[in-house]
């Protein structure tokens, strides 16, 4: 009676698993769209463009967070987005970095000659540049808006430009990639519902052996959509390995 009671117990937790899996799959909505925040790292000229293209994203059904470095707050309450413009102060920082978002992307915007020596020279002083390097850390994209047209956003010749070519290069070995202000709405969309860590390969599914596969990848942190089910092994798999499961929290 022991034997046949466990077997059905089983039996029960395998359908249920096998319904919910169907029901996901039946009301299937796309994941969430990861926020973006977009930092004005300095003054910029060109505040019209990037409000056109932030609305672009907004009606995309995007999430944006506003930051701005001290000085700039009035700047950024031009731009007349929803929401408030955050001060990127210390406090602020580390503020934002425990507050467990997931951002698909940092968008820079004004980032002078000044603050693109301080990311290559890895000089954190700055909550800025401090905030760049945690998102090329975490492997997650950051996207200098360029104020001009061109590779560099400083056309001609001259000891100028040079050296804003140069930084660029420079900034693009370490994974900060330029773009025009009046391209980059086009150029984040396709990441807004970039799959979570877990999700690439899941399709709705963690099983003990997606689990171990990521950990061999160097994964730690698994962020997986809310309907996604997690088979008893794969937590128990996870846990062994020390790997957390985070689920969409929207």
């Amino acid at each position: 009676m022991k034997e046949t009671a466990e077997i059905e117990r089983l039996v029960r937790l395998i359908t249920d698993q096998v319904m919910a899996r169907l029901q996901a799959g039946a009301g299937a909505q796309a994941v969430p769209a990861r926020p973006l925040w977009l930092l004005l790292a300095g003054p910029s000229g060109r505040l019209a463009d990037v409000a056109g293209q932030a609305g672009r994203l907004l009606r995309a059904g995007a999430g944006l967070r506003l930051l701005a470095v001290p000085g700039l707050e009035q700047a950024g309450e031009r731009l007349a987005l929803p929401g408030p413009v955050q001060v990127l102060t210390a406090e602020a920082l580390c503020s934002l970095l425990s507050g467990g978002d997931e951002p698909a992307a940092l968008l820079l915007a004004g980032a002078g000659l000044q603050l693109c020596r301080r990311i290559i020279a890895a000089d954190d002083e700055q909550p800025a540049v401090r905030l760049v390097w945690h998102f090329l850390l975490q492997s997650r994209p950051v996207l200098r808006l360029e104020e001009e047209p061109g590779p560099a956003g400083v056309p001609g010749e001259g000891a100028a430009p040079q050296l804003a070519r140069r930084l660029a290069r420079e900034l693009q070995r370490l994974g900060v990639e330029g773009c025009p202000v009046g391209d980059w709405a086009g150029r984040v969309l396709p990441w807004l519902r970039r799959p979570g860590t877990a999700e690439q390969a899941l399709q709705g599914l963690l099983t003990e052996q997606a689990v171990e596969s990521l950990a061999g990848q160097g994964q730690r942190r698994l962020l997986i959509a809310r309907g996604t089910i997690v088979t008893p092994l794969a937590a128990s798999r996870a846990a062994e390995l020390g790997v957390e499961i985070v689920r969409e929290q929207q």
